[in-house]
């Protein structure tokens, strides 16, 4: 699902037109509500990637891995745990204890804010269906009068509900490995 399809997707929930003009409308406030849900969901999985970088001197910056980087959880060289830490604290720099070129860095991210229509969410696609509730509720609130405001509170409901339900049956083995299953 695109941010394109996530705001026709919330479009018709709050029963508007869908049509081209629309769209374009409501693309800069959907887009900022959008990215709101996106960090929402991201900030509840503590999702995490895997890069492998090459190393200076036994360094790796932040700066080498493929999204922001919130959290270094584990340094791998080959099938062998080194032990890390930053360099100054609050930099983006790491030390690691090993004489290996490269290793395998497993970190927390934050996901790609959504700028363009055709942009995907970074977030596994099963969660894409959630965002335009989010979506829904933030516009029924803005609209600034009671009525519509109230409507906005079973769209955070549906929200956080199937969030929660994600959360629950999401399989944690060690403390940087998170699984969706059983959706």
């Amino acid at each position: 699902m695109n941010l394109q399809s996530i705001i026709v997707a919330s479009l018709s929930l709050l029963g508007r037109n869908t049509d081209s003009d629309t769209v374009k409308e409501h693309t800069p406030r959907m887009t900022f509500w959008a990215n709101e849900a996106v960090r929402e969901i991201s900030d509840k999985f503590k999702q995490s990637k895997l890069d492998v970088v090459t190393l200076t001197d036994s360094e790796f910056a932040t700066s080498q891995l493929t999204s922001e980087c919130i959290k270094v959880n584990r340094v791998m060289d080959g099938s062998t745990r080194v032990k890390f830490n930053q360099d100054v604290n609050g930099s983006g720099t790491f030390v690691c204890e090993t004489t290996a070129s490269s290793v395998n860095v497993t970190y927390e991210y934050a996901p790609a804010m959504l700028v363009n229509l055709v942009d995907v969410p970074d977030l596994p696609e099963r969660l894409h269906s959630l965002i335009p509730y989010y979506v829904v509720a933030c516009e029924r609130v803005g609209a600034g009068d009671g009525d519509t405001q109230s409507a906005a509170s079973p769209y955070f409901s549906l929200f956080n509900d199937k969030l929660a339900r994600l959360v629950k049956s999401s399989h944690r083995g060690e403390p940087d490995s998170y699984k969706l299953i059983g959706y």
